[in-house]
């Protein structure tokens, strides 16, 4: 049986949801390579981030990662009422970075969201694939990434 309980205090609300978000931020790391890789594409090319979730969360996530300061943008699919694979994220990201669709690579580790959503958008897209047999495998009936990598340190040749 779940029991639950509604919160008459807004600042006891507000305590839980900060510390929520916290804990949720800690948990998510990036993978050993990324500092790295980013610090070397972030010297060569514009850097966003397009993510689905709530915008505070998210931002959060994305700091406690210590990956902001690689993004010239970031674009949250909370901030502008749609999620990917909507292209409209993907066009804001092209416009913070002054970029066109031709000119732009998403690289992403979803099927569905990720690669259909650089599709739709007009951009060529890399997956990432860290688990060869995982079920997130292209097919001829869904969407298929220009290139699939195992790791970021495999992207540099991909995107010369």
């Amino acid at each position: 049986m779940v029991e639950t309980v509604e919160a008459a205090d807004d600042d006891l609300a507000g305590a839980l949801e900060s510390l929520f978000l916290e804990e949720w931020a800690a948990r998510h790391q990036p993978f050993q390579e990324t500092h790295e890789v980013l610090g070397d594409l972030r010297g060569r090319y514009g850097l966003a981030l397009v993510t689905n979730g709530h915008p505070a969360a998210q931002r959060r996530k994305t700091e406690a990662a210590g990956l902001m300061p690689f993004f010239e943008a970031v674009v949250v699919s909370g901030d502008i009422g749609s999620a990917k694979p909507d292209p409209a994220l993907f066009r804001r990201a092209l416009d913070a970075l002054g970029a066109a669709p031709g000119e732009a690579v998403m690289v992403g580790d979803t099927l569905e969201r990720d690669i259909a959503g650089a599709r739709n958008a007009g951009i060529r897209s890399i997956l990432v694939q860290r688990d060869p047999k995982s079920s997130n495998q292209p097919s001829r009936a869904g969407p298929t990434p220009g290139a699939t990598v195992n790791d970021l340190t495999e992207l540099a040749i991909h995107l010369e």
